[in-house]
């Protein structure tokens, strides 16, 4: 398969006419591996029109596999015995025949916007790795470059969130990780304005069989668009009630990701750059509710439950990352209302509002134990790390708006919880990145609502206060509660 890919500056395309290399031994990372099992999938999808071609396209990559890496932190000594001492050993060390293998890894690029993405042992989409960007050619400051982002992938497999992570799902702390080579799709923003500018236009999230209406979509402007701020979360099968315009996506754009190979020519093209991407999204609309249809039918043929990285590249569907989901329809605990200390109450008289904004995940977890924090100050996180080493099984009451939790707590602080509670009235949409990822993985609830005044009275603050609680989310309805039983 052929795909072109814009290049920055100087307004061409190059064409990539393979589908993926593998650059070491042994077994591919997660999300490597996961890619080309599904791509027979995404392959039937595909039809070729003239010069277009429409469907879910896999987008050309290449992977390096974990043990290149892990020969490399064998070499210089780092061990998930010692995480600190790893990162430091990372730090100092310099690699070496490995910088032949990332030139060789981007090479294939040269000319386009490049993510170097770290390829986990999950396939899952959850954020606590590490992905960046380079815009790929020969020279070696390049190649160093690429080795400097491959550092940061691979000290984030030492840090607290991911160990943290690993133990909670139950992957092995020493299984290590290699790297994907993808390039970029988006748009040539230096058309208008400064050289060199790079942006997306549509960045989508997907959760097929999501509920019984159908597949769920977060959509946002950007590179990685769909996991920032301001994206729209919504049902495929009602899309006639989805509106992209300026002012639903307005904070998605002002926080979106552009991409520069150098220095701007001037500070004002920035805004510039965000006043176009306002402009796409304006010359999209009339196009949206036919693309998305077509994506809901594409993702139909699947016939398979998966979440899906999707970038929009002017009339197809390009599957950046894609990893398999179990989501069953869940029916709520007969309990009193006078047992709730929390109740949300579903989708109500607008069946359009945005998923997510009021809880994520689906299950019904009985729960031992309430912390209760007031605040997020510096002495009440160390005391939440220390309690969290300690405990489990329990609901973390918090509060603070969701975003806040999600800016301040980072995934070892609360890495044991079962529920997470922002004790709040701002329900905002993408509580977390990647479809809440992490929190998916893990298994832990978040909910958005105001807890009964009187039980948080009777709790003591910055402990594990015993308490027998019954926990229910279902975000396929929108709907959950917490009861005392």
């Amino acid at each position: 398969m052929r795909k072109t890919f814009l290049t920055p500056g100087n307004h061409r395309g190059i064409t990539v006419d393979f589908e993926t290399r593998t650059i070491g031994s042994g077994k591919l990372g997660g999300k490597s591996a996961a890619l080309r099992e599904y791509q027979p999938l995404f392959d039937a999808t595909v039809k070729v029109i003239g010069e277009e071609e429409t469907g879910l396209i896999t987008v050309p990559h290449v992977s390096i596999t974990p043990a290149l890496l892990s020969d490399f932190l064998r070499r210089i000594g780092a061990s998930h015995e010692d995480p600190a001492a790893a990162i430091e050993a990372i730090t100092r060390s310099d690699f070496g025949v490995e910088l032949n293998v990332f030139r060789e890894a981007i090479s294939p690029f040269d000319g386009v916007y490049t993510a170097i993405r770290s390829d986990e042992a999950t396939a899952a989409g959850v954020g606590l790795w590490h992905t960046d960007f380079v815009l790929s050619d020969s020279i070696l400051t390049t190649t160093l470059k690429v080795a400097d982002i491959i550092k940061k992938i691979l000290k984030a497999d030492f840090s607290r969130d991911v160990l943290a992570f690993k133990r909670r799902v139950g992957i092995p702390v020493d299984d290590t990780l290699g790297v994907l080579v993808m390039p970029v799709v988006g748009v040539d923003l230096s058309q208008m304005y400064s050289d060199h500018m790079f942006g997306s236009t549509f960045h989508a999230n997907i959760i097929t069989g999501f509920n019984y209406e159908g597949t769920l979509a977060n959509i946002g402007v950007g590179v990685g668009g769909a996991n920032n701020r301001g994206a729209r979360s919504e049902i495929l099968r009602i899309v006639r009630a989805i509106h992209l315009t300026k002012a639903s996506l307005s904070m998605n754009i002002r926080n979106s990701k552009l991409l520069s190979a150098g220095e701007l020519k001037n500070s004002a093209d920035i805004p510039k750059a965000y006043d176009f991407l306002d402009m796409i999204i304006d010359g999209y609309n009339p196009l949206m509710d036919k693309l998305l249809r077509e994506l809901l039918k594409y993702t139909n043929s699947l016939k398979t439950q998966l979440y899906l990285e999707l970038a929009l590249d002017r009339k197809s569907w390009n599957v950046l990352q894609c990893s398999p989901v179990k989501i069953e329809n869940l029916e709520p605990p007969d309990v009193p209302d006078e047992q709730k200390i929390l109740d949300i109450f579903g989708r109500g008289s607008n069946p359009y509002a945005q998923y997510g904004s009021t809880l994520s995940g689906r299950a019904v977890v009985k729960i031992d134990s309430v912390i209760y924090l007031k605040s997020l100050n510096r002495e009440e996180i160390e005391r939440l790390r220390t309690i969290n080493q300690e405990t489990s099984n329990y609901v973390l009451i918090v509060d603070a708006p969701p975003n806040l939790i999600g800016n301040v707590l980072r995934f070892a602080d609360y890495s044991n919880a079962a529920a997470i509670v922002s004790n709040s009235t701002e329900a905002l949409n993408n509580i977390g990145t990647h479809f809440n990822g992490a929190f998916r993985e893990a298994g832990i609830l978040f909910l958005v609502g105001e807890v009964n005044a009187d039980f948080l009275a009777g709790l003591k603050q910055e402990k594990a206060n015993t308490r027998k609680l019954l926990v229910y989310a279902n975000d396929g309805v929108e709907e959950g509660f917490i009861a005392i039983c």
